[in-house]
């Protein structure tokens, strides 16, 4: 019996109901990103939502850790949202003053700021799971994920790099995006890359930053060079396409000349079977002449091999039998030449 479709709501369910989540250290590395994404947030972002008290949505929390962590480090109401019901009871017996609750169709309410750490990778389209959330979002995203993932992990089905951070995502701008290296720190979870990128609402009223133009230029020409390498994947992938049927092809040719050729060789047999048995019939006309000149020949001469009596009728008008049988031999002896 397989168990539930890889990151389905199911499939978390059980991680955190069975103790999983918690043996191979989930809320160790829940509160490992959190710290390192407060520590990429821009200063000026981190300043303005404690100053408006911004209401954030730690969407994908998990058993809480990483929804702790922030909202002591800003000091702001801090909602924590999970697929799991498990992973919601154990965040809420754990951890006081912050709020939980189970979401899986988006978020439950309107929110100034969306958190998710190491969430969004889960997903084969990311950029379309979080456009459904933003709706709901009133001044920032803050999305930390893996960066530059080559050989991802069975749970991810996405890999980010540069270009794949989209200048604007349903009236988001973005403004910030760092990358920090975690192989080798002290009390890492993640053995290669994460990238910590801002996002803010077009329009919001005292966003205190924009994305700097050398990046801004740097991000679009990145994802340009990505269109471009995917039109030549298309076109790559059409040819080998081609290439395939055409090798499909002559595949079937020289499967029907073959065939042909067997079909061939089939009635060469036969042709030589035929040629054996009219050799044979014809041995044994001419052993039968040997044997019976007159009978067989005068059949012969008939034209019927049934119609022996009539033969013989015709026989009797020869002179003498010696003389039928020296004609009947010379024709014999005339066909054989």
């Amino acid at each position: 019996m397989t168990g539930p479709a890889v990151n389905s709501p199911d499939y978390w369910e059980a991680r955190f109901a069975s103790g999983d989540w918690g043996a191979r250290g989930g809320p160790a590395q829940s509160r490992f990103f959190a710290e390192l994404a407060l520590s990429l947030v821009p200063p000026a972002v981190a300043d303005d939502l404690r100053a408006r008290r911004a209401s954030v949505c730690d969407w994908g929390c998990g058993e809480g850790e990483g929804a702790a962590a922030l909202a002591a480090a800003w000091g702001t109401p801090v909602t924590g949202l999970d697929v799991s019901p498990a992973a919601v009871e154990r965040a809420s017996g754990r951890h006081a003053g912050v709020s939980f609750a189970v979401s899986r169709a988006g978020l439950d309410r309107e929110y100034d700021v969306l958190f998710t750490s190491n969430t969004l990778e889960h997903f084969a389209a990311p950029w379309g799971v979080l456009a459904s959330l933003l709706p709901r979002v009133g001044r920032y995203v803050l999305l930390l994920v893996p960066f530059e993932e080559r050989e991802r992990i069975e749970e991810h089905a996405y890999t980010f790099e540069l270009e794949s951070f989209p200048l604007e995502v349903g009236g988001f701008e973005l403004v910030d995006l760092r990358v920090a290296h975690c192989a080798g720190v002290e009390g890492s979870w993640w053995a290669g890359d994460q990238a910590l990128a801002t996002y803010a609402r077009r329009g919001a009223e005292g966003i205190p930053l924009r994305l700097e133009p050398a990046l801004a230029a740097g991000v679009a020409r990145a994802a340009a060079l990505a269109e471009a390498r995917h039109a030549l994947t298309q076109e790559r992938d059409a040819l080998r396409a081609e290439r395939d049927a055409l090798a499909a092809e002559g595949e079937g040719a020289r499967a029907r000349l073959a065939s042909l050729r067997a079909e061939a060789a089939h009635c060469a047999q036969r042709l030589e079977a035929d040629r054996a048995r009219r050799s044979y019939v014809l041995a044994r006309a001419v052993a039968t002449l040997r044997e019976h000149p007159v009978t067989a020949a005068v059949a012969a001469w008939d034209g019927t091999t049934g119609r022996v009596e009539a033969a013989h009728a015709r026989l009797r008008g020869w002179d003498s039998l010696a003389d039928g049988a020296a004609s009947l031999r010379a024709a014999v002896a005339a066909s054989q030449e």
